[in-house]
């Protein structure tokens, strides 16, 4: 592969998930191929898989000592 998944990754997260999605799916969905093939561990190729593929905020729920 010419670009990676990391380096598509900081550039754009939608296309990165999608790249991921289709690996999975040329290898019949065999989530530990798809991982050795793209170089990320085989929970990112879950994530990306069962995921939503926009990045969702970071910020909590709830800060219980925020005052």
């Amino acid at each position: 592969m010419d670009i990676l998944y990391h380096d598509l990754r900081k550039i754009e997260a939608f296309k990165a998930r999608e790249l991921v999605r289709a690996v999975l799916t040329k290898n019949n969905g065999n989530v530990s191929k798809t991982a050795r093939i793209l170089g990320i561990s085989r929970n990112t190729v879950r994530r990306a898989r069962d995921g939503s593929l926009k990045d969702l905020s970071r910020r909590p729920v709830n800060s219980p000592k925020r005052t």
